[in-house]
């Protein structure tokens, strides 16, 4: 009689190398994006840049609140002597934001850039922000908000190298991080109205 097929031992089989394991798409950032932004475009990555941003805003503010000379302002930008922040700034400012004498020469330049950018076109911005946010007279927005505008303005009018959605989540982010609790969602709503009225060319450079 013939053996049962089923009574026979099992032929080994080849060891198979495991497969590799599969990439995980990223997951949502933790911190909620404004409705309309990709996750790409929510943060500028060029830290310098996030730098210059913040210490230009410092200085608008310092010359929207005070009578000082804007030169006197720009000063230590330019390594001409020690660095002099409004209270308001230090009390938000990390310790290597408080120091502009120690700003890397790059970042100061583009500081100081956009603080010049931003008073030789103030004439052409605030008519856009009052436009976009008609029941905010520009002497009526706090002094950060507005100043976090006029600097995004300039970015989205004249820097059109930098993809529109990083200008608006930049301001965004300084907004809240400087200013009141509702800011980042009023600065936030008046450039994503201003955005809608950009040319078509500027939103190419979504990134």
């Amino acid at each position: 009689m013939s053996p049962d097929p089923s009574d026979r031992p099992e032929a080994p089989q080849p060891e198979q190398s495991p497969k590799p394991a599969r990439k995980r798409r990223p997951g949502k950032p933790r911190t909620p994006m404004p409705d309309g932004f990709s996750r790409r475009a929510y943060v500028d990555m060029s830290a310098s840049r996030h730098q210059s941003r913040i210490i230009a805003m410092q200085a608008l503010y310092e010359r929207d609140l005070t009578a000082h000379d804007l030169e006197d302002i720009l000063a230590p930008l330019r390594g001409e002597e020690q660095p002099v922040l409004p209270e308001s700034a230090l009390e938000t400012a990390d310790e290597d934001e408080t120091g502009l004498g120690d700003v890397p020469r790059p970042v100061a330049d583009r500081a100081i850039t956009l603080v010049n950018g931003v008073i030789a076109n103030q004439d052409e911005i605030d008519p856009i922000i009052e436009k976009a946010a008609p029941q905010f007279p520009i002497p009526q927005i706090a002094a950060i908000d507005r100043n976090v505008l006029r600097l995004a303005v300039f970015e989205l009018l004249k820097a059109p190298d930098v993809p529109y959605k990083v200008v608006i989540n930049e301001a965004v982010e300084i907004a809240k991080r400087f200013g009141g609790p509702n800011s980042g969602r009023f600065v936030n709503g008046v450039l994503g109205t201003i955005s809608r009225d950009l040319p078509e060319d500027r939103k190419s450079t979504a990134g």
